[in-house]
C-alpha cells in the first residue's frame, strides 16, 4: 500500500486493493490496458479507485441516513402560513426539476432496469390522507440539497437558466452571484475540519453540487478557453466531461451514465482540450477515449459487479464500514482541492461561463 494511505483506516486501504484487484479479475486485459495503459499507470488506477471509493460512500451515506417527514426539518406550527408555504414551495420547486430531469432521461433509457431506476425521481404519491399525514421522507442530506436548489442565488439562477442571458443576470450581478457561492463553499470548509460526520456531510455536500451544476469544472474549462482563445467548445466533449453521455462501449454494451467524477475530470480536462486543439473529436482525442471508457468500468463497478454470495461490491462495502472509515478517506481524498478561491471573474470568462452553462442546462 502507497505511503499516503497510512492515515486510512484499515478498511479503506483493503476496499482500495480490493478495487485494484477487480479491476483485473473482473474485466477483460483489453479494456483496462486501453484505460490505464499497456504498462499500467498506477496513479491513473488510484485515481479512479478512489472515485469508486468515493461513490460508495455516497451510496453508503444514502441508505444508511434516518429519513424523516420534511416537517422534521422545518420547527413550525400548524398555525403558521408562511412556513406552511415555504415548505410547499421547497417540494414543488424541487419536483418541477425533477420532473424535467425524469422526462429528459427517459427518453434515452435503455433497458427496464435503467427505467425502474428512473421512477425514483417522480413525486411521491398524496393522494390519500394516508400519503399526506406519512409526508415526504427526506434525509439530512436531502433537505441540504433541497434548501441550497431554493436558497442559493447561483444554483437557482443556473436551475432556471437565467444566468446564460446578459439582460437577465448582468456581469455585475454575475459577479455577486458568485461571491454568496464562495461563501457557502467557506462554510463547508469550516464544517470539513469538524467531526467525523460533519467531514463526511460537507465533502458529500461539495461532490453533490458539483456534480450536479459543475461549477467548478466548468469555470475551469473557461479559463482554458480564455487562455487558448477559444470561443467554441465540442458539445461531445463537454457532455463526457459534465452531463449524461450514451455510448457503446468496446465492451460491447450500451451505456448511459452521468459523469460524477468531479476531481478527475480536473485533472485531465487540460490534456482532452489541448488534444481536441490539435486533432479534433471524433477523429483521435485518446485522452477523452480512454477517460469516456473508464465510465463503463465505473458503471459496471457501481451497479453489476458482485462479490461471493451474490452481493453487490456497493451492498457489501455498506455493511462493512463506518463514518469513521468514510473520515480517514475523504482526509485523504479531498474533493474540496478542485476549488479555485481566486477566480478571475473578465468579462470574457463571464461570457464563456454563460456559453457553458447555456450548453448543459436543459431547457425548462
Amino acid at each position: 500500500m502507497m505511503p499516503q494511505y497510512k492515515n486510512c483506516t484499515k478498511k479503506i486501504q483493503d476496499w482500495v486493493l480490493e478495487i485494484v484487484g477487480c479491476l483485473g479479475k473482473c474485466f477483460p486485459k483489453e479494456i483496462t490496458s486501453f484505460v490505464f495503459g499497456e504498462e499500467p499507470d498506477m496513479n491513473l488506477i488510484w485515481h479512479f479507485s478512489h472515485y469508486i471509493i468515493l461513490e460508495f460512500i455516497k451510496y453508503s451515506y444514502d441508505i444508511k441516513s434516518p429519513k424523516y417527514p420534511l416537517r422534521h426539518f422545518l420547527n413550525y406550527t400548524a398555525d403558521d402560513n408562511a412556513d406552511r408555504m415555504w415548505f410547499s414551495r421547497i417540494i414543488k420547486y424541487s419536483q418541477k426539476y425533477r420532473d424535467l430531469e425524469y422526462d429528459f432521461r427517459i427518453k434515452r433509457a435503455t433497458s427496464l432496469e435503467e427505467r425502474d431506476r428512473l421512477l425514483a425521481l417522480k413525486a411521491k404519491p398524496m393522494d390519500t390522507i394516508d400519503d399526506r399525514l406519512k409526508g415526504h421522507d427526506i434525509s439530512e442530506m436531502n433537505f441540504f440539497e433541497l434548501e441550497t436548489m431554493l436558497e442559493m442565488p447561483l444554483i437557482k439562477s443556473i436551475v432556471e437558466r437565467r444566468i446564460v442571458s446578459s439582460k437577465k443576470v448582468s456581469n455585475d450581478a454575475f459577479r455577486d452571484l458568485f461571491k454568496d457561492y464562495e461563501q457557502w463553499v467557506d462554510n463547508l470548509l469550516k464544517l470539513y475540519q469538524g467531526s467525523d460526520e460533519e467531514c463526511v456531510f460537507a465533502s458529500l455536500a461539495f461532490f453533490t453540487i458539483e456534480w450536479k451544476f459543475a461549477i467548478e469544472t466548468l469555470y475551469n474549462i473557461s479559463s482554458i478557453m480564455d487562455l487558448n482563445e477559444m470561443t467554441e467548445f465540442d458539445d461531445n466533449i463537454l457532455r463526457a466531461l459534465v452531463a449524461e453521455i450514451s455510448f457503446h462501449s468496446r465492451m460491447d454494451i450500451d451505456v448511459s451514465y452521468q459523469c460524477r467524477m468531479i476531481v478527475e475530470r480536473n485533472l485531465i480536462v487540460d490534456d482532452i482540450i489541448e488534444d481536441e486543439l490539435f486533432v479534433p473529436f471524433p477523429y483521435g482525442n485518446d485522452y477523452l477515449d480512454r477517460y469516456v471508457e473508464s465510465l463503463t468500468l465505473a458503471c459496471l463497478l457501481k451497479e453489476q459487479i458482485q462479490i461471493e454470495g451474490g452481493v453487490l461490491m456497493k451492498d457489501y462495502f455498506a455493511e462493512q464500514t463506518k463514518v469513521h472509515d468514510w473520515t480517514s478517506f475523504f482526509r485523504l481524498y479531498n474533493v474540496f482541492a478542485i476549488h479555485d478561491k481566486e477566480k478571475e471573474w473578465t468579462n470574457k470568462r463571464i461570457k464563456n461561463m454563460r456559453y457553458l452553462f447555456g450548453k448543459v442546462i436543459k431547457e425548462n
